[in-house]
């Protein structure tokens, strides 16, 4: 059963990933970290057509909240 999730967890993840690169270029490494305990990563892109219009993307990154989650201080 835990093998079944975990591909359909990286099946999910390889399509929701596939759609953002698909319509935005976005910069490698985050520009600055936000909200509470700087959980969010902020990444600078723009968006792929006529008007490359720019954005910024919020990344909660599963690594950080994980460590946060389990930090007893938290």
């Amino acid at each position: 059963m835990n093998k079944i999730f975990n591909t359909l967890k990286t099946e999910i993840k390889a399509a929701l990933g596939s759609q953002l690169t698909k319509n935005y270029d976005v910069e490698k490494e985050p520009y600055m970290k936000a909200g509470l305990h700087q959980l969010w990563s902020v990444y600078r892109a723009k968006r792929r057509g006529k008007e490359e219009q720019e954005v910024s993307i919020f990344m909660l990154e599963k690594k950080s909240w994980d460590a946060k989650k389990s930090d007893p201080m938290g």
